[in-house]
């Protein structure tokens, strides 16, 4: 296994890191914007992880053949969320 694919493995569990820290907020804390962050790295982790298994050449997936439109929806989406988390934390250390 190459650098490259060193990084990408370690990056995903670092988004998914972000993902249970994001639901500690949420659940624990109460905090909307953990639930927001949640959200956005759970995007970010499906796609590295499936990009991950099928550039490995573990997997051939004919469901990431998804139309360019939908994942710009879905990139939005987790962009907004992270926005709006953000947002939130701003407005909370006033």
């Amino acid at each position: 296994m190459n650098l490259s694919y060193f990084l990408h493995l370690v990056s995903i569990m670092l988004e998914m890191v972000a993902v249970v820290l994001g639901l500690m907020l949420a659940l624990k804390k109460k905090k909307l914007y953990g639930w927001l962050i949640s959200l956005t790295f759970v995007i970010y982790v499906f796609y590295d992880i499936s990009n991950f298994l099928i550039n490995a050449g573990i997997m051939y997936a004919p469901f990431m053949d998804i139309p360019k439109e939908f994942l710009y929806t879905v990139f939005f989406l987790a962009t907004l969320s992270i926005v709006w988390a953000v947002w939130e934390m701003y407005v909370e250390a006033k």
